[in-house]
């Protein structure tokens, strides 16, 4: 989202995505964005134009990331992470997400958000967590 509309730390979000080799996120993270720009046009933030541009954004966007599906196993893995950490379920389902993606690729993964209890969740799981 952050990088969809102007918003605070949006520069931050930016060099972070400049520097990735690769973008990862969970198939709802798609879902997130779009309810967050209609509650944005909702609340004044962005008119009916501004949202249908980040919207185009968004889609032109989604084409270069990985996506991790939704499935049982990600699923089951969420739940456990709620039982391990105080996250709600959308933010389990991101932290499942990353740990799929970690035993997959080589290399180190950075987690970024700006969620206090995912971010520190995801230090907790071993994960570079940004921004600092």
């Amino acid at each position: 989202m952050k990088v969809l509309v102007s918003e605070k730390d949006r520069d931050v979000a930016l060099g972070l995505l400049n520097r990735a080799t690769w973008v990862a996120t969970s198939r709802i993270a798609y879902v997130e964005c779009r309810a967050a720009l209609s509650r944005a046009k909702r609340e004044g933030r962005l008119d009916a134009r501004g949202e249908r541009l980040a919207a185009q954004l968004l889609d032109q966007s989604w084409r270069g990331i990985v996506v991790v599906e939704v499935d049982e196993v990600l699923t089951r893995r969420a739940a456990d992470l709620t039982r391990r950490h105080p996250l709600r379920a959308a933010d389990a389902i991101h932290l499942a997400s990353a740990e799929l993606m970690a035993e997959n690729e080589p290399g180190e993964i950075v987690f970024a958000c700006w969620d206090r209890r995912l971010w520190e969740s995801a230090a907790a799981l071993g994960f570079a967590v940004a921004p600092a």
